[in-house]
């Protein structure tokens, strides 16, 4: 009963991430396929590597740095390094200290309030 137990929670939890992939099944996952005697972790981190591929992000991108670096693919640290710079483009921005205005450049003179150099010259990610 046990094992017909794991083998439909792995079904379902399986099925859940072809569904949906959402990092937060991976334990999960994880979980089962080590508790399961004919299971390997290195399904689990196929999904992870998959998942960063689908979904570059930087939860993906987490999700692959937990990993052992012995068990990556030969194009693991390129696909880590895309997903780290889209998942911090957003945070790459300047904001006016007079008026709150946002930019992905630097202005000298604020689009929003007209201040003149109201921007600090560290973007929001420094500090």
């Amino acid at each position: 009963a046990g094992a017909d137990a794991t083998a439909l929670a792995s079904s379902t939890l399986r099925q859940a991430w072809d569904d949906d992939p959402q990092p937060e099944l991976l334990p999960a996952l994880e979980q089962i396929e080590r508790s399961d005697a004919t299971g390997e972790a290195s399904a689990v981190d196929r999904l992870r590597l998959d998942h960063l591929e689908r979904q570059p992000s930087l939860a993906a991108a987490s999700a692959v740095l937990a990993l052992d670096t012995g068990r990556w693919r030969a194009d693991t640290r390129e696909r880590l390094l895309r997903a780290v710079q889209r998942g911090a483009l957003p945070l790459q921005r300047y904001r006016c200290a007079a008026c709150g205005f946002e930019a992905q450049q630097y202005f000298w003179q604020c689009p929003g309030c007209q201040g003149w150099d109201s921007f600090p010259p560290r973007r929001l990610e420094a500090g």
